[in-house]
């Protein structure tokens, strides 16, 4: 029963993320290019009960977050074609500066590191990662804001 339940709820989900009475709460932005990125994290993230919001590329990131100011938490693909993370989160801190971000990438981080930690990020996770990296940092964010988080 539990478990059609949780099936229920799941095919609920991204109905429920598009209505209007929704809109102000806080959720999860994944900014990722890649479509099974976006969906295994919008799914394991659902379970623990974050509401998420997903998107393909740097532009539709800003628009979003303008439109739903609430986001408690940025996951954020470093390469992207368009704006890539860094663009992003460079425009972004221009209005919202304290947003918690973190940056998932599978290329070279120390090459990126220093400029990224300029720009106030909170956490770095390494692809491929394991499900429970994320899970671990999103957790650390229902409290405080971490120090900078490093994985993988």
């Amino acid at each position: 029963m539990a478990n059609l339940l949780q099936f229920a709820k799941n095919l609920c989900t991204p109905l429920l993320a598009d209505q209007p009475t929704l809109a102000c709460e806080p959720y999860i932005l994944v900014v990722d290019d890649d479509l099974t990125i976006r969906s295994l994290l919008k799914e394991a993230l659902s379970l623990e009960g974050h509401r998420i919001r997903t998107v393909a590329n740097g532009s539709d990131a800003l628009k979003t977050l303008q439109q739903f100011p609430k986001c408690n938490l940025l996951l954020l693909d470093l390469v992207m074609p368009g704006l890539n993370g860094e663009q992003t989160l460079e425009q972004l801190r221009g209005y919202s500066p304290d947003l918690p971000a973190v940056i998932m990438t599978g290329h070279d981080k120390d090459g990126c590191l220093p400029a990224l930690k300029r720009l106030g990020i909170n956490g770095f996770i390494e692809k491929p990662f394991l499900i429970s990296e994320i899970l671990q940092i999103t957790c650390q964010f229902s409290t405080n804001t971490p120090p900078i988080a490093q994985h993988g």
